[in-house]
């Protein structure tokens, strides 16, 4: 077999062309089965890169529709459906002082410029206060309570003075605004509407309910 390669030009030519052909083929198809391997994995991370970029907005944008809760109304609603014992939001003065008897102070009546109606302060025996706001009838109706110290009444969720901080939590957790609550103070709605539970070493200290702010 050398010896014709040798002696046949064309067939010396023609045999290395030959395996150089095989050679080239077989070098080219791994090339190409390289670049399809790497050309698959590139599009294969693409497409998960924007499959979590997809999940990602989605999960913001159902993040961002959630509804925010309205502690202002949450607030109008506690503060007419809880109490301290009997005393409750709109309970006519004369129904208050048939339990607790005459206030030990009272205010002179003055209008308000924020609602228009007129209003008096009264302080009870007992750490009680309460702030009467005139009706259509010229009667008088409880529009805040505050309580403090010896003051024994409790809120509907047996919340009252010298109960911890963790209670008032637990209990009023749904009512709760974190963004307008502090060491201080837990406030259950709004300062507009709701209840006030002030602290002292993680103990209420006073209970108001009512608008703290108009």
């Amino acid at each position: 077999f050398y010896a014709r390669l040798r002696n046949d030009k064309r067939t010396f030519i023609a045999v290395p062309l030959a395996v150089n052909r095989h050679s080239n083929f077989k070098y080219m198809r791994h090339f190409l089965i390289l670049h399809m391997t790497i050309l698959s994995l590139i599009l294969t991370n693409c497409s998960t890169s924007t499959n979590r970029k997809i999940v990602e907005n989605t999960s913001k944008q159902i993040s961002s529709s959630q509804p925010q809760k309205d502690y202002l109304n949450l607030g109008f609603e506690l503060m007419k459906s809880d109490n301290l014992d009997f005393l409750k939001i709109n309970l006519p003065q004369r129904e208050v002082e048939s339990i607790i008897g005459k206030p030990e102070q009272e205010s002179k009546p003055e209008m308000s410029q924020v609602d228009g109606s007129k209003h008096f302060i009264t302080n009870y025996k007992g750490g009680i206060e309460i702030d009467y706001k005139q009706q259509n009838d010229s009667s008088y109706s409880i529009n805040s309570i505050s309580i403090a110290e010896p003051c024994t009444y409790k809120t509907r969720k047996g919340i009252g003075l010298g109960s911890y901080s963790k209670s008032v939590i637990d209990s009023y957790k749904d009512y709760i605004d974190p963004n307008q609550s502090d060491k201080n103070s837990i406030i259950a709605g709004s300062v507009y509407g709701g209840i006030i539970f002030s602290l002292e070493d993680q103990k209420v200290s006073k209970i108001f309910i009512g608008a703290g702010a108009e």
